[in-house]
């Protein structure tokens, strides 16, 4: 149940790191990575292990090694989020049962990199601008019952890719 709000965090290694936290509000943050190391070298910009049922809003990150990163992670919000220059907006193992809705994911490696989870929720989001020969939109890596509704998907190399990955659903998306 705890708060992070409202913080400027420059040149970290992990910008915020839910550790087991449940029910956390991360909100209204700006978060800018190490630019001096090399992109593999840096930590993400907020980083979510075994921590379930937070809310992740309106925080801006910028130039970290991956925007958001999930790792067995579940039933979390994930809502108006800005995430640009970094390898992966959105990079996703192992977590089930979240919903984004209303983030932005522009200029990165990839936009959103979802792998081994199901009953995933995107909506509303913006993935845009992603070139170079890991560029994708949407990657889902052996995801199930994942529904994308609403979405653009714009200027990116591929803007959706599906390897192993059933029981899907796209629907009202601008590709």
């Amino acid at each position: 149940g705890c708060r992070v709000v409202d913080n400027t965090i420059e040149r970290s290694l992990h910008g915020i790191y839910l550790l087991e936290s449940h029910g956390a509000t991360v909100a209204g943050n700006t978060i800018h990575g190490n630019e001096a190391l090399v992109e593999a070298r840096r930590g993400n910009g907020i980083h979510l292990f075994n921590a379930n049922g937070n809310r992740i809003e309106s925080n801006v990150i910028r130039a970290s090694r991956d925007g958001i990163y999930f790792s067995f992670a579940s039933h979390n919000e994930v809502t108006g989020n800005d995430v640009a220059r970094v390898r992966y907006g959105l990079h996703y193992m192992y977590s089930d049962d979240n919903r984004f809705t209303r983030n932005r994911f522009t200029r990165n490696a990839a936009g959103a990199a979802i792998m081994f989870s199901k009953r995933i929720v995107l909506r509303d989001n913006l993935f845009a601008d992603h070139v170079g020969y890991r560029a994708y939109g949407i990657l889902l890596q052996t995801s199930t019952r994942i529904t994308a509704e609403r979405n653009r998907i714009e200027g990116n190399l591929v803007g959706v890719f599906l390897d192993n990955s059933m029981h899907n659903l796209f629907r009202e998306n601008a590709i």
